[in-house]
């Protein structure tokens, strides 16, 4: 299955940027990272492979948040949901999402137990975990023998399972309907398997996005972020064979409660007594104290330093991320935090996951010291004595060379960013996101 993040305002339109996957069977979990300025060079841009067919569910592998697979999630009060009643005829307004199948019209989004009373029997993991903010975008339904894929997702503040969530939209493709004889159809009598490129630009008008390839058009609709529908129109048969709608708005009756009880990670994590000269270690010097990354939030207020409320997110949703400043002696730092909870939780329960600080000359009172010593002014002979027998990679921009030094697999999360200019180090980054303490 696919699991991915969504932007904690949805419906407000913020962007998260998205990993592509091929295989349903491979689950792939991305929080929303807040970044501060200067922190694109940390991103990693994968190519999104060409479409094709949806295969047969496989066998998941389990990957992402490792704490999912110890977080039991139980049913919880949903007493103020209230079902979504189905509409009795199909919209003409194609931003309604709504969509008629064998004569049943389907309005999304929808509480996963109001699809499935519609005659579906699902057939993915109802023991998976949905972290705030995260849907499953690719999860088989099967009914009278036809398979579909849907959307979950998980809009509230808590972890829950999949069957709390809402359906928020479908995937269908000629290759799933191949054997099927539902009439499938849209807004403006737009159906699946018989509307042209014509009959949709007549219906809809241009659409959003249009993208002309080798072997299909694909149109797309959109109304908002995750908020649109992307029709297939293939060239060898001339008409759409292929349609993907999703419109993921919050339903009424999500669990947003909030609690203060302090995790037992907390009380897990010890402060490093020595710097050391290990780059897979995640420990920083900073301000004369030294942390392992994460880091509980209270090891920096403990220290001296304080929230500033204004400025920083108080409410973390369960796995979820947000950004927090702290201040000390005039001091102001920005950090990203991550609540590692599976429930949502106040700021002081959260972990710092990145801290960043640069040199700004006579005036600066930078004070982060990375494992052998490297701080501002370091050569650029000393940065590379000191990573040589860790994983890293070195990149230019400009006058500056970024070093990334990565964790000790290939696909370890990076822990530590040195940049260098006129072979002095002028700005220095620590962050990780993941548990390995």
């Amino acid at each position: 299955m696919k699991k991915k993040a969504v932007a904690a305002l949805v419906a407000a339109g913020l962007a998260l940027n998205l990993c592509g996957c091929s295989a349903y069977g491979v689950a792939i979990k991305m929080m929303q990272d807040y970044e501060p300025e200067q922190s694109q060079d940390w991103a990693v841009e994968e190519q999104l492979p060409e479409e094709e067919e949806i295969p047969e569910p496989e066998e998941s592998e389990e990957t992402g948040n490792e704490d999912a697979d110890e977080t039991v999630v139980t049913g919880k009060d949903q007493s103020e949901k209230t079902s979504v009643e189905m509409p009795e005829e199909l919209s003409d307004n194609l931003y309604d999402f709504q969509i008629a199948m064998d004569g049943q019209v389907y309005k999304f989004p929808m509480w996963f137990d109001d699809f499935e009373a519609l005659g579906w029997e699902y057939l993915g993991d109802r023991t998976e975990v949905l972290y705030s903010n995260e849907y499953l975008y690719a999860e088989p339904w099967q009914k009278d023998g036809v398979t579909i894929y849907t959307s979950i997702a998980n809009l509230s503040l808590n972890a829950i399972a999949p069957e709390e969530g809402q359906v928020c939209g479908l995937n269908l493709d000629g290759y799933q309907m191949r054997n099927c004889d539902w009439k499938i159809e849209l807004s403006k009598g737009i159906t699946f398997g018989e509307s042209a490129r014509e009959d949709i630009l007549k219906a809809y008008g241009e659409p959003t996005d249009e993208y002309d390839g080798e072997l299909y058009y694909k149109m797309s609709y959109e109304t908002d972020y995750y908020s649109e529908v992307t029709l297939y129109v293939y060239k060898d048969s001339g008409v759409m064979e292929k349609l993907e709608l999703m419109n993921m708005i919050e339903l009424e009756g999500l669990d947003n409660s909030v609690s203060e009880e302090v995790p037992e990670l907390i009380s897990e994590y010890k402060a490093p007594t020595q710097l050391g000269d290990d780059y897979y270690s995640n420990i920083l010097e900073y301000d004369g104290a030294l942390y392992q990354f994460p880091c509980p939030i209270q090891e920096f207020t403990d220290n001296g330093f304080e929230i500033q409320e204004e400025n920083s997110d108080m409410v973390i949703g369960a796995g979820d991320t947000g950004r927090a400043e702290l201040m000390k002696d005039k001091q102001r730092i920005r950090v990203s935090v991550k609540n590692f909870a599976p429930y949502a939780t106040v700021l002081e329960n959260c972990f710092i996951i990145e801290l960043d600080e640069h040199d700004f000359g006579a005036n600066s009172n930078s004070s982060m010291v990375f494992p052998g010593g490297i701080t501002f002014g370091s050569s650029e002979e000393e940065v590379l004595a000191a990573i040589a027998d860790y994983n890293y990679d070195g990149s230019e921009s400009g006058k500056s060379t970024y070093y990334y030094v990565y964790g000790p697999d290939e696909y370890s999360s990076y822990g530590y960013q040195i940049v260098v200019e006129d072979g002095k180090v002028t700005s220095l980054r620590a962050r990780q996101a993941d548990i390995n303490w």
